[in-house]
C-alpha cells in the first residue's frame, strides 16, 4: 500500500491574485506529474477568522488603489534589496520567528 501524500497551499485573502494563480498552477502540475500526491488549497485568514477576511480584503484593496506608490515601495522593499547597483530577490529562507 503507497502512502498518499498531502500537501496544502494556504494563500492569503480570497481574491484573486497571483498566489492563488500560483498556487493553482503548482496543484495542476503537482496533480499531472505525481497522481500520488493529494493538494489543498486554502485561504488560511477566511479559515481562521472567517469575515475578517472580508473587511482585510477591503481594506487591502482600497488601499492599493488609493495609494499605490506606498504599496509599492513596502513590496519592493520586502521583496527585492539592492546590491551592487541591480535589484535582487531578498533571501527569506533563513528567517524564522522565536
Amino acid at each position: 500500500m503507497t502512502h498518499k501524500r498531502n500537501i496544502l497551499f494556504l494563500p492569503f485573502l480570497q481574491i484573486p491574485s497571483g498566489h492563488h494563480q500560483a498556487a493553482d498552477a503548482i496543484i495542476d502540475e503537482l496533480s499531472e506529474k505525481h497522481p500520488d500526491i493529494k493538494c489543498d488549497k486554502v485561504d488560511i485568514l477566511s479559515y481562521s477568522y472567517g469575515k475578517v477576511e472580508a473587511f482585510v480584503s477591503l481594506t487591502y484593496l482600497k488601499w492599493i488603489q488609493t495609494i499605490p506608490q506606498f504599496y509599492n515601495w513596502i513590496y519592493q522593499s520586502s521583496v527585492y534589496k539592492k546590491g551592487d547597483n541591480r535589484w535582487e530577490f531578498r533571501d527569506w529562507s533563513n528567517w524564522r520567528i522565536n
